[in-house]
């Protein structure tokens, strides 16, 4: 089992060590907020071979949920332990943010869509992402009998958003670009 600590204003330096340079983006992750909210989520942090982990009670409650790991290199080899910290409390492993990288890109081209002229691909790209793939996805699967691969239709749904956007962001900054040659 991994030995968690409570997030403490002196362990500012250590935690925004990894935070602050990791390039994520994400307020989950803001040392401010990971202590003014700990009473409520009951955050911990641990450092696991060169990886900042944090844990939290999910919605405050009873399930346990993990930020992805923060740190240098890959992660994959912590999945092992942070399942076997899940386990020791009963649980299942739950990693959130894997897919924020995907959906900041969306974000950011959604806003670029708008700000060249063309924000029907923001619309399009949003309303396939949530109607047309998330939710049917999410359905399907939850006919499948086993509601733990419903979790599935989130990164599903953030790769479909992902390849539109990048199709449409070409095709934007194409049309932009041809009309700032032709002036």
């Amino acid at each position: 089992m991994i030995e968690f600590k409570p997030v403490r204003l002196e362990d500012r330096a250590v935690i925004e060590r990894y935070t602050m340079g990791s390039g994520i983006c994400n307020c989950d992750l803001a040392f401010a907020n990971m202590y003014c909210w700990q009473q409520v989520y009951h955050s911990a942090w641990a450092e696991i071979d060169g990886f900042l982990v944090i844990r939290f009670r999910i919605d405050g409650g009873e399930k346990i949920g993990y930020m992805q790991p923060v740190g240098e290199g890959d992660f994959a080899p912590l999945i092992p332990t942070l399942r076997a910290d899940a386990h020791a409390h009963g649980q299942r492993l739950r990693i959130i943010g894997l897919t924020f990288p995907l959906a900041g890109f969306c974000i950011v081209s959604g806003s670029v869509f708008q700000a060249l002229g063309t924000p029907f691909y923001s619309l399009i790209v949003s309303v396939c992402r949530q109607i047309c793939v998330l939710l049917p996805v999410a359905y399907l699967l939850s006919l499948t009998g086993r509601l733990e691969l419903v979790w599935w239709s989130f990164p599903i749904a953030e790769l479909v958003s992902l390849t539109l956007s990048a199709i449409f962001l070409r095709r934007t900054l194409r049309a932009a670009g041809e009309r700032l040659s032709q002036k």
